[in-house]
C-alpha cells in the first residue's frame, strides 16, 4: 500500500512537472516571435549601417519588432537618420504602421510614407561611451485591416545613419 502511494505521488509530480514545462516551451515560443530581430551596431565617427526587412508579411492586430543597439566608441552628441528604402513592393507597405522609439523620443508613421521617401526619421542622440541606447522599430497592422491586405508583403531596408553632431 505505501509503495502504491508513493507510486501515484511520483507519477503526479511527474505529470506536474510535464504540464510546467510545456507552458514554459510555448511562453517562450511566443517571446521569440514577439521579439524578431536584434542587432547592434558600433559606432566610431560617422557610421552608415543597413538594417535589411525581407517579406514583411503581417496579419491584422499583428506585429513585428526590431532592435538596434547603438554602441559609441566616445560620449558624443550624435544625429540618427532612418531612411526606409523599398526592395520589392508586395502591396504590404499600404496597410502597415510604423512606430519608432528612442530614449524618449517616439515617431508614429506609415510604412508607405517611409517607403516613399515622403518621411525621414531623425534623432538627436547623446551616446555614451560603451553604452548601449536601443532604437525600437515597430511594424503592426491595425486589427481593423480588410481581406485586401491578404497575401501582401513587403522587403525593405532601413539605412541608419549616426553622424557627429
Amino acid at each position: 500500500m505505501v509503495r502504491r502511494r508513493a507510486r501515484n505521488i511520483l507519477i503526479l509530480i511527474l505529470i506536474i512537472y510535464t504540464l510546467v514545462g510545456i507552458a514554459f516551451f510555448f511562453f517562450v515560443r511566443q517571446v521569440q516571435r514577439d521579439f524578431k530581430e536584434e542587432m547592434t551596431v558600433e559606432i566610431h565617427g560617422n557610421t552608415t549601417s543597413v538594417l535589411a526587412v525581407d517579406n514583411l508579411n503581417l496579419k491584422p492586430g499583428e506585429y513585428r519588432e526590431y532592435a538596434v543597439n547603438l554602441k559609441s566608441d566616445a560620449d558624443v552628441e550624435y544625429t540618427i537618420d532612418l531612411d526606409f528604402v523599398e526592395t520589392n513592393d508586395g502591396g504590404l507597405k499600404n496597410f502597415i504602421n510604423t512606430e519608432i522609439r528612442c530614449l524618449d523620443e517616439t515617431h508614429t508613421k506609415t510604412l508607405s510614407d517611409l517607403l516613399n521617401g515622403e518621411e525621414k526619421i531623425t534623432f538627436n542622440c547623446p551616446l555614451q561611451k560603451n553604452v548601449v541606447t536601443q532604437i525600437f522599430i515597430r511594424y503592426y497592422m491595425p486589427i481593423e485591416t480588410g481581406n485586401e491586405a491578404q497575401g501582401t508583403a513587403a522587403s525593405f531596408n532601413v539605412v541608419l545613419t549616426c553622424s557627429k553632431g
